[in-house]
């Protein structure tokens, strides 16, 4: 489904790269006009001595570790191979966890490693942390830098899927072999792309299999190119992005497939603090676990949102003993935590994925910058109607949408909420029942009302032949409970009913049902709003299963560029500033491989006297 917005709200702006994310850049306008761009991210060599025939086919499990351990670098530090792979003194560590994510993975150590393979021993290997999809090319189309991008604009940790191309003649390839990397930019202007990838086999010291290189990315070109595919029955024509200069003189790149890894989360808000429950959609993964953490103001929670990942928290405060109220955040990764602002009269809340968020006040509509580094943390407002009563950000379109009741309308505003533009309304049908408490929330298909007491849920969508919004109410079958909460999933819509959480998908047949994969089917809740961290983007979610593939290492590699870390930059600005100093004695305090600036695979007070001279030296 494509929703009718303004055409400002599918115009792409240069985006707030968030600390605990590290999305340096996300622009999105077509599909030929973007950029993304993560960092830093690891790149763990798979070339090693431990592994078979030295690790020359752990191309796949090398790949998914890099993201296992930048997931370890924000927030989860016990996943391997934790935030400190790159010590020297954990090289064999980092061996063993290659082995055994290989071993989950049915890795062939001749032949590599299939994607169906692949998609099932990643997946067991994140359990309830994330959930892993694998999008392939359809025979006939592409997989393309956009989808790659869009997946990593919207939260997805990017796996790109290499084929190894031979040119037999007659403009027909034939595949003969492959390789997987790790995304870390993508961006296109015309009809030239560019992709940048942390490879494990292109360390910088090949012949070295006992230590860890120098982590680089590196940049290719990428150009889309039209041959006849050679399949065992039949030849077919297909036009694939070729990664130029990727390979060998006679085998080259092509992009035929990726993975994503989405992380997965439902928060809840209680009285004294906010509980964190951790669920896995692989029916065989590891039960759901569940981390409190104490409020900063001591009160009531009021409410409590997730920001562009599942680390980063703002959630409001009723003292017991004041009638001001209080805007927190609260960051998972840094154990950071301080208090927004005050407001005068909280409703509701929201949070985007440039990590922002929108924080309904009365007749004010508030945007919070928790990086904004002035500290004037509230950087926009707007006014709304008094009769708004609850406020949700649409991120496949970038537009903040609140709900008027009053008017049967919702009401979708410029992310940047300028002065003097006014909102875009949209009608829903009369029918449609709205609380005194309302939930607002977007998904890839609409947007879903949700009223606490009641036993049923509105799902709002548009109707492709008039644009207007239809009215479809949502429950789990049978049920004849008050809904608790509700929110969208990767599933569909995960539901909180009489204490336990339950997860609808649509069936085939349009109609909804509880899905059978979910772990959060059955798992206790308590009694305030849920949120599911999901990619809202239309995506289809559809695993594609294929042949098995062998992954073999290319013979050359001439990238247009290979970039370094500019060490004093430890804040990832694209500049050595004063600021990076702050930022190295966080770096220093969590034992992150930023605050290492001489190179020694330790962090210890020695580097600090290395930044400077790092400092001293400029980017």
């Amino acid at each position: 489904m494509t929703r009718s917005v303004p055409a400002a709200f599918v115009a792409a702006s240069v985006l707030a790269a968030p600390a605990a994310a590290d999305i340096r850049t996300a622009i999105y306008n077509s599909l030929l006009s973007f950029e993304y761009e993560i960092g830093p991210v690891p790149d763990i060599d798979q070339r090693r001595v431990g592994l078979g025939v030295t690790g020359n086919n752990y191309c796949v499990p090398a790949s998914f570790l890099n993201w296992s351990a930048y997931i370890a670098w924000h927030g989860n530090p016990g996943i391997p191979p934790g935030p400190d792979w790159y010590s020297p003194s954990v090289y064999g560590d980092v061996t063993d966890d290659m082995a055994f994510m290989g071993l989950l993975m049915l890795t062939d150590p001749p032949n590599g490693t299939s994607q169906p393979n692949a998609l099932n021993g990643a997946q067991t290997w994140f359990g309830s942390n994330a959930f892993v999809a694998y999008f392939d090319s359809p025979s006939d189309e592409a997989t393309t830098l956009a989808q790659m991008a869009l997946a990593g604009i919207n939260g997805g940790l990017v796996v790109p899927r290499v084929w190894w191309m031979q040119d037999i003649g007659n403009n027909t390839l034939t595949r003969t072999g492959g390789h997987v990397v790790s995304m870390t930019y993508a961006a296109q202007s015309g009809s030239t792309g560019q992709i940048g990838v942390a490879d494990p086999s292109s360390d910088e010291s090949p012949d070295n299999i006992f230590a860890q290189s120098v982590p680089t990315i590196d940049v290719y070109d990428v150009v889309y190119e039209t041959f006849f595919l050679e399949v065992p029955v039949s030849f077919t024509e297909v036009t694939w992005p070729r990664m130029v200069g990727y390979g060998s003189d006679t085998r080259q790149g092509y992009i035929v497939g990726y993975y994503a890894i989405f992380p997965l989360v439902v928060l809840e808000s209680q009285v004294s603090n906010l509980s964190f429950t951790f669920g896995s959609f692989n029916r065989n993964g590891p039960p759901t676990t569940t981390i409190n953490h104490p409020a900063l103001v001591d009160g009531d929670i009021i409410d409590a949102i997730l920001g562009q990942s599942p680390f980063d928290v703002l959630y409001a405060v009723q003292p017991p003993r004041t009638l001001e109220q209080s805007l927190i955040y609260f960051n998972r990764a840094t154990n950071e935590e301080f208090v927004l602002g005050p407001v005068d009269d909280f409703e509701d809340v929201a949070s985007s994925r440039l990590n922002d968020f929108y924080v309904l006040d009365g007749r004010f509509l508030r945007c919070y910058d928790p990086d904004e580094p002035t500290g004037n943390y509230n950087t926009a407002t707007a006014i709304v109607p008094d009769t708004t009563v609850a406020v949700t950000y649409d991120d496949l379109n970038d537009g903040v949408v609140v709900l008027n009741p009053a008017l049967n309308e919702l009401l979708i505003y410029d992310p940047n909420l300028p002065g003097g533009i006014q909102p875009t309304p949209f009608a829903y049908p009369g029918n449609v029942v709205v609380g005194p408490s309302p939930e607002l929330h977007a998904l890839p298909e609409g947007y879903l009302i949700v009223n606490p007491g009641e036993t049923e849920a509105w799902l709002l969508t548009e109707d492709p032949a008039s644009g207007r919004l239809l009215a479809e109410a949502v429950s789990p079958p049978g049920n004849e409970q008050p809904i608790t909460s509700a929110a969208p999933s990767p599933a569909g819509i995960v539901f909180s009913i009489k204490g336990q959480l339950i997860d609808l998908e649509r069936t085939p047949e349009g109609t909804w049902d509880v899905s059978p994969d979910s772990q959060f089917n059955g798992q206790p809740a308590g009694n305030g709003a849920i949120y599911a961290g999901v990619s809202r983007t239309d995506i289809d979610y559809d695993d594609a299963v294929n042949p098995t593939r062998s992954d073999t290492l290319p013979t050359q590699f001439e990238p247009r560029e290979v970039i370094e870390r500019c060490l004093a930059d430890v804040n990832y600005d694209g500049f050595a500033t004063p600021a990076d100093f702050n930022a190295w004695i966080i770096a220093f305090n969590g034992r992150f491989q930023e605050a290492d600036q001489n190179g020694d695979g330790l962090v210890t007070p020695a580097d600090f006297n290395a930044w400077i001279v790092n400092y001293n030296n400029g980017c």
